[in-house]
């Protein structure tokens, strides 16, 4: 079992206290960090020659199970689920890269546009109608 911290993911070892957890389930652990044993450093993560050895696990929120698993590769589902399950996609890590590619694509027009005194502004009654199909944003007269 691996866990977030503020600085990357962290190995929790035990025995039958961690069984009964799920993904995404939310936990409180307590417990003693340790060294790896050497075989198992793993130089990836900046936490991977330490491990937590669990002696408390108090689960705060238990989850139900996702409708796909968000830590493969390719999420090979359906548009639908994807869709519906937006949240959950914005967490697998492809998916989350594109969207940061888009956000630095953004960022950079805005602050290029902004060092050539260009104005941004933002119409939401353009906006609000037009996401509608912009019929009443176009007025057409059909009956004279």
């Amino acid at each position: 079992m691996t866990c977030a911290t503020d600085s990357g993911l962290l190995q929790v070892v035990g025995n039958e206290i961690l069984a009964e957890l799920k993904e995404e389930f939310v936990v409180e652990i307590t417990g003693n960090v340790r060294e790896r044993a050497e075989k198992y450093f793993n130089d990836k993560i900046i936490t991977g020659k330490i491990e937590l050895e669990a002696e408390d696990i108090k689960i705060l929120s238990s989850a139900a199970e996702l409708p796909f698993d968000i830590r493969q590769p390719e999420l090979n589902v359906t548009l639908p689920t994807l869709l519906d399950n937006r949240s959950l996609s914005f967490r697998n890590q492809k998916v989350s890269e594109v969207f940061k590619v888009q956000e630095t694509i953004v960022k950079t027009f805005r602050e290029y546009l902004g060092q050539q005194d260009f104005t941004e502004i933002q119409i939401p009654t353009i906006v609000a109608t037009a996401t509608e199909g912009g019929s009443e944003l176009f007025s057409l007269d059909y009956f004279r």
